[in-house]
């Protein structure tokens, strides 16, 4: 993951440079702690002066799980169940795994010969790859 920033200093802003750019970083903070990734920079009297971005994700991201869900035997995903980073992955892997159990349960229940296949469960990670398991 990269940070980047760059500030145009050559305007009537920054005559006081050290109180301007401290100005600008912060408000740059600011934005990044809200949720933005990517953004403008402007200065004191409103002009654009800069931009800012954040690029690529750390590898422990990518690894992390993001959500399981629970695929038809076609391979079609039809439930999503968000892994809650306050909560334990757990949480959400049981949530997927009740689900896919109760499908299988009512697709045998509604055709006692079905043997097309079972209702899986697939583990979807940050970087957006996904596995899948029997449920």
């Amino acid at each position: 993951m990269e940070f980047s920033i760059t500030i145009n200093m050559d305007n009537a802003a920054f005559d006081d440079k050290e109180a301007e750019l401290e100005r600008c970083l912060k408000k740059v903070t600011r934005l990044i702690a809200v949720g933005y990734t990517e953004g403008v920079v402007h200065d004191i009297n409103g002009q654009k002066v800069g931009a800012f971005a954040i690029e690529g994700t750390r590898p422990v991201d990518d690894e992390r799980i993001a959500a399981y869900w629970v695929q038809d035997p076609e391979g079609d995903n039809l439930e999503r169940f968000e892994v809650k980073q306050e909560a334990p992955p757990s949480d959400a892997r049981t949530d997927a795994l009740r689900s896919a159990a109760q499908m299988n349960e009512d697709e045998d229940r509604d055709d006692p010969t079905n043997v097309m296949g079972v209702y899986v469960l697939a583990v979807e990670y940050g970087c957006g790859h996904i596995t899948t398991e029997e449920a």
